[in-house]
């Protein structure tokens, strides 16, 4: 199962959830309510994990940085997932213990994510760039199409 992660607690949130929104070819996927404990049961097990939402070094996080969703304590539940967070500096810190503790591959932003008003074009490159990792195929050959 694919869990998808898409709290909308702010315009930015908003938009940057287009991106999952637009992709085709979702197989089943599991919408997570932005609460700790239902994200961590909706992470076990799954074979994807994709957040839009925002970050911080260490986590992915809620109601502008006050409410930590994911961090160190609690990736290892995406045990052997892919996970791709689409999240300011979600890979500086947190890419690291994801990968020790044993989540397959972690995708983060080591910067600020900017998603200014961004144009259907834009969001149709971001979708299809999720489109292509759900059907299987590498980072690599998502950045290709």
């Amino acid at each position: 199962m694919i869990c998808a992660i898409l709290p909308k607690d702010d315009e930015a949130a908003v938009e940057i959830a287009l991106w999952w929104e637009n992709a085709s070819d979702k197989p089943r996927w599991q919408y997570l309510m932005p609460d700790r404990e239902r994200v961590e049961l909706g992470i076990e097990n799954a074979r994807g994990v994709f957040y839009f939402g925002h970050g911080s070094p260490d986590a992915w996080v809620l109601n502008q940085g006050t409410f930590r969703l994911v961090d160190t304590d609690n990736i290892g539940a995406a045990k052997g997932a892919l996970v791709i967070a689409m999240a300011c500096f979600s890979g500086l810190e947190l890419a690291r213990p994801a990968i020790d503790a044993g989540v397959r591959a972690y995708v983060g932003f080591t910067r600020k994510l900017y998603t200014i008003k961004a144009s259907q074009q834009f969001i149709s490159a971001g979708a299809g760039a999720i489109s292509v990792l759900l059907r299987g195929a590498t980072a690599q050959d998502s950045l290709r199409n």
